[in-house]
């Protein structure tokens, strides 16, 4: 039975001498994190088929690419110290800050891609449209 009441607690988050996580967690943990690796793959193969069409879709697809390689590598190797109960290396802290640079990054990947794409890709849209009609003048 999991306690979850011990999360709300500092110590906890604080320690750097940690208890090492069970084998459920280390697994389950391993399993999403090569999840993401694998994710990266995908994304990375989707972003050269449109690297050639669309460079600034295309780009999209390598900043989601890149943020699943890093922060999947990066919890695989969280885990790993997570397991081993490693001084330091292994203390909860490093999850929450992991969180934080997950967030943080996914939001700037959004950003891009609902906020500043559209914009980029309007312009785009009004230049090729006014460079068609100089030609045809």
């Amino acid at each position: 039975m999991i306690d979850f009441a011990r999360l709300s607690h500092w110590y906890f988050w604080s320690n750097i001498y940690p208890r090492p996580i069970s084998d459920r967690f280390a697994l389950f943990f391993a399993i999403v994190f090569g999840l993401m690796v694998i994710g990266a793959y995908l994304c990375r193969r989707r972003y050269r088929e449109l690297k050639k069409r669309d460079r600034f879709v295309s780009y999209f697809w390598r900043r989601l690419s890149t943020m699943f390689w890093s922060l999947g590598l990066l919890g695989l190797f969280l885990t790993f110290f997570a397991y081993e109960g490693a001084p330091l290396l292994g203390a909860r802290f490093w999850f929450l800050g992991y969180g934080l640079l997950a967030l943080t990054w996914l939001g700037r990947i959004f950003y891009y891609r609902y906020h500043r794409l559209p914009n980029i890709l309007s312009a785009n849209a009004d230049a090729a449209l006014k460079k068609i009609e100089h030609r045809s003048a």
